[in-house]
């Protein structure tokens, strides 16, 4: 009884089901359906079926390319506008670095006052701090033993650190720097420029956003409305040629560093050589790139980009790719080779520094980094979201000062021993760039509907009548089907019960 009446519940329902498909196929909005079913011949509705089943597989085919597309880049940069203003970029970083590692004067006074508790002799003492350049990048080739053996020795005896001594015999930037100038206006130079650590020996850097433990307070970078020499950045340099001790390259003048307001200065940044009596004008180009409010929606995974917020680094106020890129070299020098370069941002007391018998270590794993994308890729660290990249170009000239009132201004007298730098903004609209997200809801509901509305017909007013012929309506066909059944069937019951009365009395008649 219970399964014949699960068969015939069965049968109705497909009964009614191949009605309905009839029905919506003759009233449907989506195209070529209909031929299906009103088709005169066997063949025309073959036909149109395939036409129909086709059309529909190739807009699921391209939904699904899509959406493969979406997972694995659901990000693009775009063009936002190349004329965005000037103002909304801060301006770049400029790090100022001599070629001269090594003051002579400074060398002299500090080897007499560390040697007078031994036996060194004051000039040994100031020949080993020459060994002090090959603790910076890529420094390690000819190292002279006997000059880093006699630094070390001094250092032990004397209760100092490599970072001190450095710091001690570095030009300072107030013999360095004679005049600075911001926007026209003539500024004191050591309220400008901060003398930092770099991968490049001691610097003088300006507008530069200093590491956890040297920042005294937060500090908001400088910014320009207008271009050219007159909001530039002038600085007037004293090459002083005779207080020459150690140079990283055979040459007098300075190496400029343009870098963002939160970046380190590290090896990596593009240099511009100002040799000395030049006029170096340099003209900056940012290009920034923002992102927009949906992108912190999307994983990590899939938008490989951080925001500057979405992750602390240990030595950086900021996190972005270059100063993560920094951070996890110093930890990579010091897992492998123990020590801690002195240009390090942030050292613990217990850490060692590197000496100059460590260079060989140290730049053999700076290029490990560097050099192997494995490497790269096991460091955890992603590009930025939203970043400001500067482009410098450098023009120089011999610096010429009888044909020009201009450097009255500086009052300057030994005139071949200076040079000139000025960093400025070359024009006034800059280009501006977007991180979108390729498919946000009504991209995928408008490109989805164009998709399926080209190759189908299909509309929400047709979903409505899938729904409406294959649920709402099939149900109801369903249920007075069974009403009528259920009716008929207590009639044909007594009908057969009559029937078998009278055919008993006609038995017991005979």
């Amino acid at each position: 009884m219970f399964f014949s009446a699960v068969k015939m519940s069965a049968k109705l329902i497909m009964e009614k089901l191949k009605v309905q498909w009839v029905q919506f196929c003759s009233n449907t909005s989506l195209h070529g359906w209909k031929f299906c079913v009103l088709s005169p011949t066997k063949l025309g509705r073959i036909f149109w079926l395939t036409i129909c089943f086709a059309a529909l597989v190739t807009a699921l085919s391209l939904l699904l390319a899509a959406w493969y597309i979406f997972q694995e880049m659901p990000v693009v940069t775009v063009a936002e506008s190349t004329q965005h203003f000037i103002y909304n970029y801060p301006f770049p970083a400029v790090t100022i670095c001599n070629y001269n590692k090594v003051s002579k004067q400074a060398a002299f006074t500090l080897g007499a006052k560390l040697a007078s508790k031994t036996n060194i002799s004051t000039e040994q003492a100031a020949e080993s701090f020459k060994s002090l350049i090959h603790t910076l990048n890529h420094h390690h080739h000819n190292v002279d033993k006997e000059k880093a053996n006699i630094l070390e020795e001094l250092l032990r005896l004397n209760n100092k650190t490599i970072d001190e001594v450095f710091l001690a015999i570095s030009p300072s930037c107030s013999s360095l720097l004679k005049r600075c100038l911001w926007k026209g206006d003539e500024r004191r130079c050591n309220k400008m420029f901060s003398q930092i650590k770099t991968a490049n020996g001691y610097c003088c850097s300006f507008n530069y956003v200093q590491p956890k433990d040297k920042a005294k307070h937060y500090v908001t970078p400088k910014r320009t409305s207008s271009t050219g020499l007159q909001s530039a950045l002038e600085v007037l340099i004293d090459s002083n040629q005779d207080d020459y001790f150690a140079a990283e390259i055979p040459s007098i003048g300075y190496r400029v560093l343009i870098h963002g307001t939160y970046n380190f200065p590290s090896a990596d940044i593009d240099n511009i050589f100002c040799a000395r009596r030049s006029n170096a004008l340099i003209g900056v180009t940012p290009t920034t790139t923002v992102a927009s409010s949906g992108l912190r929606r999307i994983p990590l995974d899939q938008r490989n980009c951080l925001f500057s917020d979405e992750r602390h680094l240990t030595y950086f106020h900021i996190q972005n790719f270059h100063n993560c890129m920094v951070e996890n070299k110093l930890k990579s020098i010091y897992r492998k080779c123990g020590c801690m370069p002195f240009y390090a941002p942030k050292i613990e007391a217990k850490v060692r520094l590197c000496t100059p018998m460590d260079a060989s270590c140290v730049a053999n794993h700076e290029d490990i980094v560097e050099k192997r994308d494995e490497a790269v890729q096991n460091l955890n660290c992603v590009e930025d979201c939203e970043s400001t990249f500067y482009k410098a170009s450098a023009y120089q000239g011999t610096l010429e000062a009888r044909y020009t009132t201009r450097f009255n201004t500086y009052n300057a007298t030994a005139i071949e021993n200076f040079t000139v730098i000025r960093v400025y903004f070359e024009d006034l609209y800059q280009e501006l760039y977007r991180r979108e997200i390729i498919f946000t809801w009504y991209t995928i509901l408008a490109y989805y509907g164009g998709i399926m509305g080209l190759f189908t017909g299909f509309s929400f007013i047709s979903l409505v009548e899938i729904v409406y012929f294959f649920t709402i309506k099939l149900c109801a066909s369903v249920r007075v089907k069974s009403v009528t059944l259920r009716q008929v069937q207590p009639q044909n019951n007594f009908k057969g019960q009559r029937n078998k009365t009278k055919m008993i009395k006609h038995i017991n008649k005979y």
